[in-house]
């Protein structure tokens, strides 16, 4: 688990996002580092980097492996996106969040269920982001995939929560207060095998 003791660092330890992570922010596309195909766990989930496009004329998400493979167009579609953030689960498979106007959720692998859910997040979330922690083979057992947010606080500061799949995203553990800029970007490891975050007074 990349986060020791489920806590942020006392200091922070800074380093340069692992690519695809370190591509210019944007709301409606998102970059991962994924296996050979959805659910192909053949060569591990560090094989190519993946892109999710979020068409908002259509409501349709496209998938497209970087490296090897064609572009996918889930039988998913959902109307007025306004953030979306992606990851691949530790069998491949895939799992993203997206925000609109009014409310927040997540669609996901639930192992408990046998199949995949999507779980209502709530009105109150102001940003997003979804990661698999820690990728490498070496980490399957204790890796996790961690939904990150920020809510506001009514102080005119933000709160920085996030929860875990091992708690089926059900807990709600508060990791930052007194946050000045509300919007989470750039979210993964970097080059010294730590989780960073990036947040952003700006939506885009």
């Amino acid at each position: 688990m990349a986060i020791p003791q489920g806590r942020l660092s006392t200091v922070p330890v800074e380093d340069v996002f692992l690519p695809p992570e370190a591509r210019t922010f944007k709301r409606l596309t998102s970059y991962e580092i994924g296996p050979l195909g959805i659910e192909d766990m053949t060569l591990g989930l560090l094989y190519q980097p993946w892109t999710l496009d979020y068409n908002k004329l259509t409501g349709e998400i496209t998938m497209t492996p970087n490296t090897t493979g064609s572009p996918i167009v889930l039988g998913i579609t959902v109307m007025d996106i306004l953030d979306i953030n992606f990851t691949f689960d530790q069998s491949g498979r895939l799992s993203f969040a997206w925000k609109t106007l009014t409310n927040t959720y997540l669609y996901w692998y639930d192992t408990a269920l046998g199949y995949t859910v999507t779980t209502d997040l709530g009105t109150d979330i102001l940003s997003i982001s979804l990661q698999l922690d820690d990728k490498r083979a070496t980490q399957s057992v204790v890796n996790d995939m961690i939904l990150w947010y920020t809510k506001a606080d009514g102080l005119g500061t933000c709160t920085l929560y996030n929860k875990l799949q091992r708690d089926r995203f059900t807990v709600e553990y508060e990791m930052a207060t007194l946050l000045p800029v509300p919007y989470l970007q750039n979210v993964g490891m970097h080059y010294g095998l730590r989780v960073q975050l990036q947040l952003s007074s700006e939506k885009q």
